[in-house]
């Protein structure tokens, strides 16, 4: 079976609404730097100007004859703070920009199977005999599995990440039927099959929550997959 992977909905909006934020807190830093804190100094200074020359005794008094903020006023906002809200600022936007980085790289994404290979999201081509076993003790959690595989006389890992890529578990599925078939193999030649160190896969609970909500574990899979060649 032909499957290829597409990004889900629900990665592609996390992202986004993660920049998004990143973006507003920066530019509310660079407010309070730039605008709101410099204004708070400069009224405290006009107020602290009004009690010498003896116009006034009391915030209150002077801010409503200003039209200002009735709340009493603390310390001015020193240099070193003002500095501090354009460094926030900058970090937040710089966060924004790595998560958009993020996102435009990883929209590219994807993996494929053609029932003999599966093809990994950095290009790597893994024949399905050669998957040896899987860890899934993320699955329930946070939609991950760990498919290892032996490859060249060494131990390698593909990620399966079913919360970025709607057809993973797809994928996962044909691993483990593969795996399965190479254990089913070796018992009736009466060899043993023995697995490298990794936990079994844990089952699924009675509920677990997924993309929307929780519904029943073992309810059929009402996700679209893309799938190459019909």
């Amino acid at each position: 079976m032909n499957i290829v992977t597409t990004i889900s909905r629900e990665w592609r909006n996390r992202m986004l609404i993660q920049a998004a934020f990143m973006v507003g807190f920066g530019l509310w830093f660079f407010y309070d730097g730039s605008v709101s804190y410099p204004k708070h100094n400069d009224r405290l200074a006009e107020y602290k100007a009004a009690v010498a020359r003896g116009e006034t005794a009391k915030w209150s008094d002077f801010a409503a004859k200003k039209g200002w903020p009735g709340q009493d006023h603390p310390a001015p906002y020193s240099s070193a703070e003002l500095k501090t809200q354009f460094v926030l600022g900058a970090i937040c936007v710089a966060m924004s920009g790595a998560t958009i980085i993020r996102f435009l790289i990883g929209r590219r994404q994807k993996m494929s199977s053609d029932g003999q290979t599966i093809c990994g999201v950095r290009g790597e081509r893994v024949p399905l005999e050669a998957f040896v076993s899987v860890d899934k003790r993320k699955w329930e959690r946070k939609s991950i599995a760990y498919a290892f595989y032996e490859q060249d006389g060494q131990r390698r890992r593909l990620t399966i990440d079913d919360y970025k890529f709607i057809g993973a578990e797809d994928i996962l599925k044909q691993i483990e039927e593969q795996i399965a078939k190479k254990e089913c193999a070796l018992m009736a030649t009466g060899n043993s099959f023995t697995q490298p160190r990794n936990p079994p896969a844990q089952p699924r609970k009675a509920f677990t929550l997924r993309r929307k909500g929780f519904a029943p574990a073992t309810a059929p899979s009402t996700r679209r997959t893309t799938r190459a060649g019909g």
